[in-house]
């Protein structure tokens, strides 16, 4: 089989004439004016041939190829081949249901007032694709004057129609997103097309090559049709799309469909619909009498339940038709309640046995669709032998989810990748059906991070084949094409290949998109994907690793430099430097991406404010322009505690982008346009009135300064909102401010209404040298380490950077960030299930994973997360495990009181948090029913590390107070440092791409500021506020007076 995409072509084809702005290769020879080729579809500028095609009347897909043909070659040359719709002529010699004759001379004077295409013209091509697989497709010559095109099905056709275009050095990049701004694919310019004689014979190597929608952050109507016409160019033919992703109502095939069929059935590319999670077809709040309280899952065991799955999504397969495929996936973080496996013996078993009953069904009413199952945590493993799914009407996908990347899946030196190698071959061992591999070769935890690993995707993908792979896919945000554009050419390429040379693919590749700048992008390449193999050995990325995060960093400065370099080798207007300059933006986000974390780990939290405000910005300039999504992993890196609904307003962002209509003539209030979308940190944008809390219209009058304004927007950091100007604008004014509504009084623990159990704090400022502190008033002996004699996890005595309550600097206990902790010794008999009240006076040094505030091994842990927000997680005596999580963030290198309240109120309990005697805004807060017994009893609290774990706390602690039960407590103690008040703000302006207006750091302490900036020719204004990184969390932000200025559109 030939090497297929961005070869170098051993069989001579002729595109003569003059190539504009092209990189010449040797797919386009010149030749001396003497020489003719065999077959010309175009002469000197003018038509020669015929295309004559021939399929099927219910297929739209033959004539489609013919018609790209056609458009291709008018492209190149200026000249419009005529297509004839022929039929085959009667005959027993052998055919194809589908393809197209490329005829000249007399051939081609055959169709002047005739359709019928002989069939001995098509029983070469026939005969050379006896045995094929599907999607196989000849082109091949015939009598010297013809060239026939065919596939083993129609969609080989097409693929044989685009393969002849690749060999007259048409080049497809890329889908043709708007953002690509025609550079996404190459259509060299000639005068003269045409062949000498050649054979192509190719098929696929695997049966499924996928494309998945997924989360579907920036797929709109109007860029999935051009992903769909890219797919077919690169011989994918499976796309798969959510029936609703995770049941959120915001990824849906259904809103899509009208847009997408017609270009799916145009191509005959697979219609795949479903994805997590069962309660999409089961949703909670329809259904409560089918879940189990704490599980996401149905409950699988409940015989109603499991056929009104089935009912469901039947009745919706019923009345799509064009599905083939459905995904019958549980929740992404499924959680199955003990019955399944009480029932079924393991989770895969309970699962199987769900897909087993959907699949009888679906055999009988609909024969034909595929049942697909996902092995994923927690149904990664084969399920027994009873339980097995059907070969012949189930394909099973299995997702190395949480696999690292620096090594291939293959290699046993990463215990995860060691899992999921043996995993898949127990697959295999087990289950004689088509198995696919979903893959992650651009994945969303990676933060739009250029992560292309050409290396490792060329090791990988032969190897999944050469044990049994049948299909493999990857996600396909627009949003960040640019970004990953080589993983998805390489992948699509060898999933149709698996013989593929990747060397020369890689070396063809860079030479036709980069000419010049080939060798230094092949070294920015390099240092990408050795940054991002350094960092993702886990989901999250390595990122408490201070030498991988340093490699990473020096490795992505590499890669900047290797940039600047092809940008200076190429000519400033070509399409090389076109995708080299968004790869610049791209390259500068990843260095002050993976700064973050390096100052971050370094303690310098002044330099990591800088690089989250760069990572901000870059974010912010490249949200349409193919190099990034904007989505909850990339907000999180510089948006504290940004939460899964928090950030929702993506979708509506990147599918209202190209909507609006443009302001009235004049001048008018921002507050009274109509925005395309809106985000806020707490609750909703407010219309002229400030923002006020979690509650929709819940603001007071905007006042900033004691000084009251009619009109504006009031907002809480991360805020974003986008309106349309349509280019009719020429100016923006507003002024800008911290509300007076920001401060405001502590949040109480609790009532105070009920009797004190038990009551005692432990003040460490100023007992220097001491082994034990006594707490008051009941005196409970607080010891450094776990015994009172001195030992290596005794926490230090050092003196406070800054004064406390009494305007002196103390000395503190200092904790060194690995197993130093104090014992609560006589905490051990506290009885917290009635509830309690913990609170703490910390100064954080440096971030880590999870580190330990205070626990009670092993039911109760309380920690400070890498990004600064609280979280606790406990586990009750039934083993029912719950938590608390929050948005707000301590900050670093200063002095903060947290608070954690265990909050009982009869068979309902839950975990509160509090920062600066305020609670929290949450990421996730559970609920516990039933008994509110937790676990752990017996044990004492620490404070700091345990000595069985890695997760210590780095940084300073002067005071702790523990009181049950929680109503018990009505106040906070919060005079022992001076509390942090002021509430700071960084507010921004953005017309398109552009930011033409940054504040700089506003306080409550900072007079308002005025606005008065140019935003002629933008089409889009972004009103952008973020906190200023300083770890405040009481932020109320207004736009006072905002107004644009506007003629006529």
């Amino acid at each position: 089989m030939a090497a297929r995409r961005f070869r170098r072509w051993i069989v001579r084809v002729w595109a003569v004439g003059v190539a504009l702005g092209i990189v010449a290769t040797s797919a386009a020879w010149s030749a001396h004016a003497a020489d003719e080729p065999a077959i010309a579809l175009v002469r000197d500028g003018e038509p020669s041939a015929v295309i004559a095609w021939w399929g099927s009347e219910s297929s739209p897909t033959p004539g489609f190829a013919a018609s790209e043909l056609q458009s291709y070659v008018e492209r190149m040359s200026g000249a419009r081949v005529r297509i004839v719709e022929g039929h085959l002529t009667p005959g027993d010699q052998a055919a194809t249901e589908s393809g197209m004759v490329i005829a000249t001379g007399g051939s081609a004077a055959k169709f002047r007032h005739n359709s019928a295409i002989p069939r001995d013209w098509v029983s070469p091509a026939a005969e050379k694709l006896t045995g094929k697989r599907t999607d196989a497709f000849v082109i091949t010559t015939v009598d010297d004057d013809k060239l026939v095109l065919a596939g083993s099905n129609e969609r080989g056709t097409l693929y044989a129609a685009y393969e002849l275009l690749e060999r007259l050095g048409v080049r497809f990049f890329a889908p043709r997103f708007d953002f690509y701004e025609g550079n996404a694919e190459r259509v060299p310019r000639v005068a003269t097309i045409g062949f000498d004689p050649l054979t192509v014979v190719e098929e696929a190597s695997l049966r499924f090559r996928r494309k998945y929608v997924e989360d579907g952050y920036s797929h709109t109507v109007r860029n999935l049709p051009q992903l769909i016409d890219w797919m077919a160019k690169a011989r994918l033919n499976v796309l798969v799309y959510p029936y609703d992703y995770n049941n959120h109502g915001v990824t849906k095939y259904d809103s899509s469909r009208d847009a997408i069929l017609p270009e799916l059935v145009k191509r005959g590319i697979v219609t795949e619909v479903g994805g997590h999670g069962f309660n999409s077809w089961l949703p909670a709040e329809k259904y409560p009498q089918y879940y189990i309280s704490g599980y996401n899952v149905f409950d699988v065991t409940n015989e109603q339940a499991l056929q009104t799955y089935i009912d469901n999504v039947v009745g919706y397969l019923e009345q799509r038709p064009e599905i083939q495929i459905f995904d019958a996936w549980p929740p992404d973080s499924a959680r199955w309640s003990p019955t399944a496996v009480e029932k079924f013996g393991s989770i895969s078993n309970a699962y199987a046995y769900v897909i087993r009953r959907l699949t009888e069904t679906v055999k009988q009413k609909l024969p034909g669709v595929v049942i697909e199952a996902l092995s994923y945590r927690p149904a990664t493993e084969p399920p027994s032998p009873e339980y097995m799914y059907d070969k012949t009407a189930n394909i099973v996908d299995i997702a190395p989810y949480d696999r690292s990347y620096k090594v291939p899946i293959y290699d046993p030196s990463a215990e995860t990748n060691a899992y999921y190698n043996d995993l898949i071959k127990r697959w295999h061992n087990a289950y004689d059906g088509s198995i696919g591999i979903y893959e992650y070769y651009r994945k969303y935890s990676w933060h739009s991070l250029p992560c292309t690993m050409p290396n490792l995707i060329a090791q990988e993908i032969p190897y999944y084949q050469s044990i049994g792979g049948d299909g493999l896919g990857m996600f396909s945000e627009p949003g960040d094409w640019i970004s990953y554009e080589v993983a998805h050419a390489l992948v699509a390429a060898q999933s149709w290949n698996k013989g593929l040379d990747t060397r020369e693919w890689s070396s063809t590749y860079l030479s036709d998109r980069y000419g010049a700048a080939q060798d230094d992008m092949a070294t920015y390449l390099g240092k990408v994907e050795s940054a991002c193999r350094t960092i993702f050995i886990t989901p999250g990325g390595d990122y408490s690793n201070p030498e991988a995060v340093s490699q990473a960093l020096n490795d992505f400065k590499s890669a900047s430099v290797a940039l600047a370099a092809a940008a200076d080798a190429v000519p400033d207007d070509s399409s090389a430097r076109f995708v080299i300059d968004r790869l610049v933006g791209s390259a500068a986000r990843a260095v002050a991406d993976t700064e973050i974390s390096a100052y971050e780990l370094a303690g310098d939290t002044a330099k990591m404010a800088d690089a989250k405000l760069r990572m901000a910005d870059l974010t912010t300039a490249h949200t349409f322009d193919g190099v990034v999504v904007k989505n909850i992993f990339t907000l999180r890196r510089y948006v504290s505690g940004q939460t899964n609904e928090g950030a929702r307003w993506v979708y509506g962002m990147y599918r209202r982008h190209d909507l609006g209509t443009e302001p009235p003539a004049g001048t008018a209030d921002v507050s009274d346009l109509p925005w395309l979308w809106a985000a806020n940190g707490l609750g909703p944008v407010e219309k002229d009135t400030s923002n006020g809390g979690e509650a929709a219209g819940d603001g007071g009058p905007i006042t900033i300064r004691g000084k009251t304004y009619a009109k504006g927007l009031g907002v809480h950091p991360y805020s974003e909102v986008g309106y349309h100007l349509g280019g009719a604008c020429a100016r923006f004014t507003a002024r800008v401010g911290i509300d007076d509504e920001a401060g405001g009084e502590p949040t109480p623990p609790g009532d105070g209404d009920a009797d004190m159990v038990f009551e005692d704090g432990w003040d460490f400022r100023n007992h220097s040298g001491a082994q034990v502190v006594n707490g008051s008033p009941a005196g409970t002996p607080a010891v450094l380490g776990t015994t009172d004699a001195a030992e290596s996890s005794d926490p230090s005595w050092v003196q406070s950077p800054t004064a406390d309550d009494s305007g002196s600097k103390p000395e503190v206990l200092s904790f060194d960030g690995e197993d130093d902790v104090v014992t609560l010794t006589g905490t051990d008999s506290v009885n917290l299930s009635a509830g309690f009240v913990y609170e703490t006076w910390v100064n954080q040094r440096t971030r880590g994973v999870a580190t330990r505030l205070m626990q009670r091994h092993p039911a109760i842990g309380f920690w400070i997360n890498t990004d600064g927000t609280v979280r606790v997680n406990a586990t009750s005596k039934s083993g029912v495990l719950f938590t608390s999580w929050s948005t707000d963030q301590v900050p670093l290198g200063a002095w903060t009181h947290v608070g954690l309240v265990y909050d009982v109120d009869g068979d309902q309990s839950k975990f509160r948090l509090f920062i600066g005697g305020k609670e929290v805004r949450y990421f996730r807060q559970e609920i516990l029913t039933g008994a509110p017994t937790l676990g752990g009893e017996g044990s004492p609290l620490l404070v700091g590390n345990w000595q069985a774990s890695t997760r210590g706390f780095d940084g300073l602690i002067a005071y702790a107070r523990l009181i049950t039960p929680n109503d018990a407590a009505d106040s906070w103690n919060l005079g022992v440092f001076p509390p942090i008040t002021k509430s700071s703000v960084i507010f921004q302006v953005w017309a398109d791409d552009r930011k033409v207006y940054d504040s700089g750091v506003v306080t409550s302490a900072t007079s308002p500021r005025d606005v008065d900036v140019p935003v002629s020719g933008a089409r889009k204004l972004r009103l952008v506020v973020l906190d200023a990184f300083d770890g405040s969390n009481d932020e109320h932000a207004d736009w006072a007076n905002p107004k644009v200025t506007c003629q006529a559109g």
